[in-house]
């Protein structure tokens, strides 16, 4: 069994600043907020918020590559044409459909706005060199996210100019995925060969410690509510929230995670 970790469901389309044609971004069903764009018929790139995240996710998609089983990598470089260069974690891996797929997780408030200007994008990692892919309507797919993420503040009972007031939100002191394992995969829901993304909204208190756990996607399974919210409580650290005055504050904070069952 193998957890993994996704940030859920629509379609966007925008016209191209050369009118030559319109670009698609759609959805990515089962995420909250990511919208992916064919660069060909091979190849794909997608970006993905978390709403009360200052993390931004691209993952890129070669079905001409392959890889083996998901590694994990620090130091992630992702080069934006015009827009700097940002250094993250990710990792590299098969997909579903056994393609590669490249994923880099830039932790930068400032990242979005740059993202929004580029037009080409390069990630490097000594453990698989350099990859470039054109992107375009970049700045169409940020908006796009910060209006998905407000929404879904809103549906999730989080004032976003509330939260948008904060001088900083609540920040993982650490990287998620090490909070949970699979000794916290249910037992029926193992037996049973059931799997699924579960979206909790924790309350972050002014100590950085978890207060309090729910699970916003009534949809997943029951027996992955318990599961995620004591893993939260029992291992989630953080850095809290700073208010507009400058000292510490209880706020919300979002946290995915999918549970699969290996094959």
């Amino acid at each position: 069994m193998t957890l993994s970790y996704a940030v859920a469901a629509l379609v966007a389309m925008t016209a191209s600043s050369d009118a030559q044609s319109h670009v698609v971004w759609k959805w990515v069903p089962e995420a909250t907020c990511k919208l992916r764009q064919q660069l060909s018929e091979r190849r794909s790139i997608e970006i993905g918020r978390t709403p009360t995240s200052t993390s931004t996710g691209i993952t890129f998609t070669d079905a001409d590559a392959s890889a083996r089983a998901w590694q994990p990598l620090e130091g992630v470089e992702l080069a934006l044409e015009p827009g700097g260069k940002f250094v993250g974690l990710g990792g590299i891996g098969p997909d579903d459909r056994s393609s590669r797929s490249i994923h880099v997780s830039i932790n930068a408030p400032e990242f979005p706005q740059q993202l929004s200007g580029t037009s080409r994008l390069t990630v490097s990692h000594a453990s698989f060199g350099s990859v470039q892919h054109e992107v375009r309507s970049a700045g169409a797919a940020v908006q796009a996210l910060q209006r998905c993420e407000q929404n879904k503040m809103r549906e999730w009972s989080i004032d976003p100019d509330q939260f948008a007031s904060l001088r900083s939100p609540p920040i993982p002191l650490s990287p998620t995925y090490p909070w949970f394992s699979t000794d916290d995969y249910p037992g029926i829901a193992a037996i049973y060969r059931v799997g699924g993304l579960v979206i909790a909204k924790v309350d972050i208190g002014e100590d950085g410690r978890v207060k309090g756990c729910t699970v916003v996607n009534k949809q997943a399974v029951t027996e992955f509510h318990a599961a995620v919210c004591r893993a939260l409580t029992k291992r989630g650290r953080f850095k809290p929230a700073i208010g507009a005055a400058g000292e510490p504050v209880s706020a919300p904070y979002i946290v995915q995670v999918r549970f699969e069952v290996s094959r």
